[in-house]
């Protein structure tokens, strides 16, 4: 009797453990169903962030995106011309910006603007150090330490980069690899502490009458080879950082950033249009050279051709412009 009297309610407690189960069941697939789909959408929202910082319509690195619909935020990727240019800025620079979506398509004609606007406060500064009179050499050493600081050294990243590429003993593909690594080998480390003496030096020599002009051609001349550089060599990987830039470097974008440099070269005079004209040679030399070592340019080419160019350009002040004493 006790065992029937156990056994009786069996079958009831039974049916609601299993109705129970099942309701569980059913929460723990929605549940699930629900963190599948948040993953899905998660991974989609990755797949897209992703083509969107490397495609053709790519925010830049710590931009803000717009509010509004997608007809919006077309409408903005055109930009106007303040935004290119805060775009260049953001890109090129540690200066402060005011946040915005600013596309770093709409930047690339501002470019050699900001390279001017660089070497005008290098002039500014030298201004400032002269009437400290500060020593020359370290004068000269602290201008190219704040141009490094303005820029947060990105060119001279892709300087290093290009240079454990290049220099090394491996097949084009191996070199692209090679410029991925995060790590700094002996060729960047070298070519950077050669590019920073030669500049300090450069620098150092560039004769008074001319120190202001070619202190502040230099890093305009030098953004201007990288838009030069992308509009007439292709790019070397299917997707990167300087992807949305080669794709916006269009002979249209390279004439509208050429304006500026030129004329400020024209207005230097003969000291600025040799400095001008150095400047292409240079980096069309320099752009052929890498690309027999290299399937394409990359973001790191350009940024070691600005390294090299403004140095060239500060060279060719100090040391070919200056008049040679009469024996």
């Amino acid at each position: 009797m006790k065992h029937e009297g156990h056994a009786d309610p069996s079958p009831d407690a039974g049916g609601e453990t299993r109705e129970r189960a099942k309701a569980t069941l059913r929460e723990d697939s929605v549940t699930d169903a629900s963190h599948g789909a948040g993953d899905d959408r998660a991974a989609r929202a990755n797949d897209t962030a992703g083509e969107e910082s490397l495609g053709g319509n790519a925010l830049l690195p710590g931009a803000k995106s717009a509010p509004g619909a997608g007809g919006d935020t077309r409408e903005r990727a055109k930009g106007t011309p303040l935004e290119g240019f805060l775009a260049a800025l953001q890109f090129l620079t540690r200066l402060p910006v005011p946040d915005g979506a600013y596309r770093l398509e709409t930047a690339v004609a501002w470019f050699p603007v900001v390279g001017l606007l660089l070497g005008g406060v290098l002039a500014l500064a030298d201004l400032g150090l002269r009437a400290l009179a500060v020593a020359p050499l370290v004068e000269s050493t602290l201008l190219v330490v704040l141009l490094l600081a303005m820029t947060g050294a990105l060119h001279a990243d892709g300087l290093m980069d290009t240079c454990d590429a290049v220099f090394c003993h491996a097949s084009p593909e191996r070199r692209l690899e090679i410029m991925r690594d995060p790590r700094a080998g002996a060729f960047g480390v070298v070519g950077l502490v050669c590019i920073v003496a030669l500049k300090i030096a450069a620098v150092n020599a560039l004769p008074s009458a001319l120190r202001p002009q070619l202190l502040t051609l230099a890093p305009g001349l030098g953004r201007w080879a990288i838009v030069l550089l992308a509009t007439i060599f292709p790019y070397g990987r299917a997707v990167g950082l300087g992807s949305p830039l080669k794709s916006a470097a269009t002979p249209k974008a390279l004439a509208i950033a050429s304006i500026l440099p030129l004329a400020a070269c024209a207005v230097v005079g003969p000291p600025g249009l040799a400095a001008g004209a150095l400047t292409a040679v240079t980096a069309l030399g320099l752009g052929r050279w890498l690309m027999r070592l290299l399937p394409g340019l990359t973001g790191d080419c350009y940024g070691a051709a600005c390294e090299v160019v403004e140095t060239v350009v500060w060279l060719s002040g100090g040391l070919v412009l200056l008049p040679r004493p009469s024996v």
